[in-house]
């Protein structure tokens, strides 16, 4: 086609370039998606929580435990002193919560408040190390 041709089509009536141009580029697109299949690749899945998180904590009053969390069960494993104490989780902002029996765990960021209501045991505050 040349370009008198081009002029040409632009003064035929109730149409002009740019439609004819639109057109082309509409059809091009569906010739695509036919090539491709015609569907959009579906979207990515949400990220799953890990099955266990470990993370062990040095306390002020110079013990060491272990935290062992399972998100998809709702549930922690407290390891102290060779003893495990499983606890149940709530989420309370900033962090969340555990507890069970006699022992409750506060954990926000990497700090934990260690509360246990067995003889006068005062609360440990500890880090993750």
């Amino acid at each position: 086609m040349t370009l008198a041709a081009l002029g040409e089509i632009d003064h035929v009536p109730g149409r002009n370039f740019a439609t004819l141009a639109a057109t082309f580029v509409a059809a091009a697109g569906l010739l695509a998606d036919c090539a491709s299949g015609g569907m959009a690749p579906p979207p990515s899945p949400p990220p799953v929580a890990p099955a266990e998180m470990r993370v062990i904590y040095t306390c002020d009053n110079g013990e060491r435990v272990q935290v062992r969390d399972f998100p998809q069960q709702g549930i922690a494993v407290l390891e102290r002193g060779g003893q495990n104490s499983e606890l149940q989780q709530s989420v309370t902002p900033p962090g969340f919560t555990c507890s069970g029996g006699q022992t409750t765990l506060r954990v926000a960021q990497d700090r934990l408040t260690m509360q246990m209501s067995i003889g006068m045991m005062a609360t440990a505050s500890c880090g993750a190390t």
